[in-house]
């Protein structure tokens, strides 16, 4: 749908996890070009001023407001979105996004990027849902929440397994959540982006790591990157 087409979604709120690039600054961007008033979340401070920067610039006169919050944690969670309604009323939208990329063979990880993986983008997608839906539910507009999974996580990819597995369960979940909800006038949708290119690759969370597995495989790099 172009943007001279697009349904005006002023006097919404919309709160995007993941929000200071990538994926969840675009479409935070989009979501601003329709009216929106815009939350972002993400955990780094400098990341979300640069991304509320550009948000103004490109669309002025659109209220954009800036959460730092940490998904793996329930409790700040629950803060963010207390603070967010508070502020700016709603949400109406909410848009689950926050995510890191583990790339690296089998031989080089092991259970803590599985549960790095599923910290983040299940559980973290969880926590947002879970403290997401009160508002929804409550808002006159008809809430609408969103969980991005990844066409990875419909298949197994090779060398990014604990990245396809948290998000198979992410896509579980809102496609659980669709069923469930649906009577209290909330939509749910489970989003599976294909590859894109979404700047991910050029922050890095923590420099490449070398890991040599008990049977003396040869080192290989584990790199993790977030959103």
């Amino acid at each position: 749908m172009s943007q001279t087409t697009a349904k005006s979604l002023s006097g919404h709120t919309a709160l995007v996890t993941g929000g200071s690039r990538g994926l969840g600054l675009l479409m935070a961007d989009r979501l601003a070009a329709r009216g929106c008033t815009v939350i972002i979340a993400a955990r780094d401070a400098d990341e979300l001023a640069s991304a509320q920067k550009k948000l103004l610039h490109r669309r002025p006169g659109v209220a954009v407001h800036t959460s730092v919050c940490d998904v793996r944690d329930q409790e700040a969670v629950h803060a963010m979105f207390r603070t967010a309604h508070d502020t700016c009323g709603g949400p109406d939208i909410v848009i689950a996004n926050a995510g890191i990329i583990q790339v690296a063979p089998l031989e080089a990880v092991g259970a803590k990027e599985f549960r790095d993986a599923m910290d983040t983008m299940f559980m973290g997608a969880v926590h947002t849902c879970l403290e997401a839906l009160p508002y929804l539910r409550a808002s006159e507009r008809g809430g609408r929440l969103a969980v991005i999974s990844s066409v990875g996580g419909l298949l197994g990819v090779p060398h990014l397994l604990p990245y396809a597995s948290a998000k198979a369960a992410g896509g579980i979940l809102a496609e659980g959540l669709h069923a469930e909800v649906a009577a209290s006038g909330v939509s749910v949708t489970a989003v599976y982006p294909g590859l894109m290119r979404t700047g991910s690759h050029l922050k890095p969370s923590s420099a490449a790591r070398a890991v040599r597995s008990s049977a003396g495989s040869p080192r290989w790099p584990v790199r993790r990157w977030s959103r």
